[in-house]
């Protein structure tokens, strides 16, 4: 009888013991100074919003101006001394052939026509291409895959898309994808993409797709002349014929 009577005691004094958990007072920084101010009871939801709510008053600087695009990354009319690579396989199976030639290019862009010679340095000719009132001509001395004739006709359409069509027609739709501005277009069941940075304002790439064309432009390695800036290195992939064009222009001359 006298444990449990004992055992009773005990419990009604541990129950006697317990005390409601009173709320941690929560210190609040000032938006005036450095003093901390108490709130008993804050909830950690409530102390959360409070936080963002003073962060949110803080200044932010607006962005910088981005460059207008260079509409016009070469001259309208130059002529220029380049080294052209000309990458492709005479087969699926056959490793890649790797030549190198000398060029000479005479571009008028307003007129859409060009002339372009390519030699071997022994004096061989790779390919002669020329544009006038918006035909091409091509002499092809190499044996690309497929018709001899097609092919030819696809060099001289790389050639001039590699100098001519830089500038976006007006009616080309732009959008903006992080640090690109991409402008498209789309005619005669082609659809062209010119895509700039606009960090520099520089074209960046350019590429052609649809009615049996699959057409891969970059343009790199800008050079600062007379104002204006213009790609030195300019590379083309034709993914129909499976070949690369890597030109490097070393002199351009602007023709007034």
């Amino acid at each position: 009888m006298a444990a449990n009577r004992f055992l009773g005691e005990l419990a009604v004094l541990q129950v006697g013991r317990r005390r409601p958990r009173r709320a941690e007072p929560v210190a609040v920084l000032s938006r005036r100074g450095g003093d901390a101010h108490a709130l008993p009871g804050l909830g950690a939801a409530w102390r959360l919003c409070l936080l963002l709510l003073l962060a949110s008053c803080r200044t932010v600087a607006p962005p910088a101006t981005a460059p207008a695009p260079n509409l016009a990354p070469l001259p309208e009319r130059f002529t220029a001394r380049q080294s052209v690579v000309f990458e492709f396989r005479p087969h699926w199976w056959w490793p890649t052939i790797r030549l190198t030639a000398l060029g000479y290019a005479s571009v008028n862009r307003p007129a859409d026509a060009y002339t372009v010679v390519c030699l071997t340095p022994l004096g061989v000719k790779l390919f002669d291409v020329s544009r006038t009132n918006g035909q091409n001509q091509a002499n092809v001395a190499l044996p690309l895959p497929g018709d001899a004739a097609k092919a030819g006709q696809a060099i001289g359409d790389d050639i001039a898309a590699l100098y001519l069509g830089l500038t976006p027609p007006p009616a080309a739709v732009p959008s903006r994808h992080g640090d690109r501005l991409t402008f498209r277009h789309r005619e005669a069941g082609q659809t062209t993409e010119w895509v700039f940075s606009t960090a520099t304002g520089q074209l960046h790439s350019k590429t052609v797709t649809g009615d049996g064309v699959c057409r891969a432009l970059t343009f790199s390695d800008y050079h600062a002349v007379g104002g204006t800036s213009y790609p030195t290195t300019l590379t083309l992939q034709n993914r129909r014929f499976g070949y690369r064009i890597i030109v490097r222009i070393q002199d351009l001359q602007p023709v007034p």
